[in-house]
């Protein structure tokens, strides 16, 4: 990739990096993120970014509605068994005991904490639009 190429794709801020049928990055910034969210008119209760650095994405899930978002530190990266044992232990409450999404987000944040680390945990973090 060219050096101009590379400074175009920075200086268009944060972005999710999604892969297409060819296994190749296609980013998603975040103003067309946004733009893309405002003109769909989703009334969302809850998202869940289980992406590294994804606190930008949840941020405007929230600010455009959503009740309920979980994401990634924005500064942080956490290992795949650390989010794969969040989304476990999330979902599991949520399903089977149905639980609210705080208590929920409480728990599986603690099932991280016990099976890999306090530091790996605390990656993990939750807005609601009562924040």
């Amino acid at each position: 990739m060219s050096e101009q190429k590379i400074e175009e794709i920075f200086d268009k801020g944060d972005a999710l990096v999604l892969e297409d049928s060819e296994c190749k990055g296609q980013y998603l910034y975040a103003k067309d993120m946004e733009e893309i969210i405002k003109q769909s008119e989703l009334q969302l209760d809850f998202v869940f970014m289980a992406q590294c650095h994804s606190e930008f994405a949840a941020r405007i899930f929230l600010n455009n509605g959503t009740k309920h978002v979980i994401g990634i530190d924005k500064e942080r990266k956490v290992s795949d068994e650390a989010v794969l044992t969040f989304t476990r232990t999330f979902y599991s409450k949520i399903w089977r005991e149905k639980s609210k999404i705080c208590s929920c987000f409480n728990a599986a944040k603690l099932a991280v904490e016990i099976h890999h680390s306090k530091e790996e945990a605390s990656c993990f973090i939750k807005f609601t639009s009562d924040d």
